[in-house]
């Protein structure tokens, strides 16, 4: 069964689908001038996911990571929420799977960042394109100058019949 244990205490506490609970000063043994009275939201989906939402402007962590401001963020199995300095809560999800990847949105880059890049790189692709077709067309100018010089001069020789 889902649950999350405070460490200090050792108390451990269950988690149920569609039941959030939300972490916070005098629940669930959290104490300390850095825990807010509603600090953290745990929600447990049906299919075992799990998400936290930061409800406070203290420090809340998941594995070391701050946690965005009222942005739902997944956590797995084993994961360890802090609060404020000290408060820990590790995460116990049997029914979660490990991710296949994670996905971070930096609110300094637009998201579609990545498509930006992809257009540059074509767009680069496709100016190294030309500028290799141009110097090709340089070089076949070049020989064909050169085989009329000779033709010219060989003209000039005269016949060896």
């Amino acid at each position: 069964m889902a649950h999350f244990e405070n460490i200090q205490t050792k108390e451990t506490y269950p988690l149920k689908p569609n039941e959030p609970i939300t972490l916070g000063r005098n629940k669930y043994g959290l104490k300390g001038r850095y825990c807010s009275r509603e600090h953290v939201k745990i929600s447990l989906l049906e299919n075992g996911r799990c998400f936290l939402e930061k409800l406070a402007d203290h420090a809340a962590l998941l594995n070391s990571v701050h946690l965005p401001l009222r942005k739902e963020v997944e956590a797995f199995d084993g994961d360890t929420i802090t609060i404020g300095a000290e408060q820990k809560i590790i995460l116990r999800l049997p029914n979660s799977k490990e991710p296949v990847y994670h996905i971070t949105v930096c609110e300094d880059e637009p998201l579609n960042a990545k498509e930006e890049v992809r257009d540059k790189e074509e767009n680069s692709e496709d100016s190294e394109t030309a500028e290799e077709k141009s110097e090709v067309e340089s070089e076949a100018e070049s020989e064909a100058e050169i085989e009329s010089e000779i033709s010219d001069e060989s003209s000039l020789l005269g016949d060896y019949d």
